[in-house]
């Protein structure tokens, strides 16, 4: 049940790149095919079981390694607001001897936050952010 060559290829690229038709010119020889022959062997090349499942693995693992790697909780989150908020609150003395808080700092701090996690600041709602992850099998050929 092991894929050919250019089964890997596809598998690798499609879930690269989540494009069938760029998929299957990226692993076979489609140079002189039309887009709509281009589309149809690559919808047939994908319904078939071990590439279905190859792709399926390859997504999976590139879940796992963005969860792993990229996901930031949201305790961790509100640790470091709580941190930059409270050192934006503290005072300090300037030459003069007067003390003053910066909180332009603080509120610039959680602007940032919210503009790194997707939120709107006017409106306050989150936008969507897309996150493309591709993966290599190094112990595949």
């Amino acid at each position: 049940m092991k894929l050919t060559v250019k089964q890997e290829k596809f598998a690798l690229k499609y879930a690269e790149c989540g494009d069938a038709s760029k998929a299957y010119r990226h692993a076979y020889d489609a140079e002189n095919m039309k887009p709509s022959t281009i589309n149809e062997k690559a919808c047939l090349t994908l319904k078939v079981g071990k590439v279905r499942a190859r792709v399926d693995e390859l997504k999976s693992i590139s879940k796992s390694v963005a969860e792993e790697k990229f996901t930031i909780s949201v305790k961790q989150r509100l640790e470091w607001a709580k941190q930059i908020v409270e050192a934006g609150l503290s005072t300090y003395e300037d030459q003069s001897g007067s003390k003053y808080h910066n909180l332009s700092a603080a509120n610039q701090a959680i602007a940032t936050l919210n503009t790194m996690l997707g939120v709107d600041e006017e409106s306050g709602k989150v936008k969507p952010a897309k996150v493309f992850i591709g993966v290599k099998d190094a112990s595949r050929p």
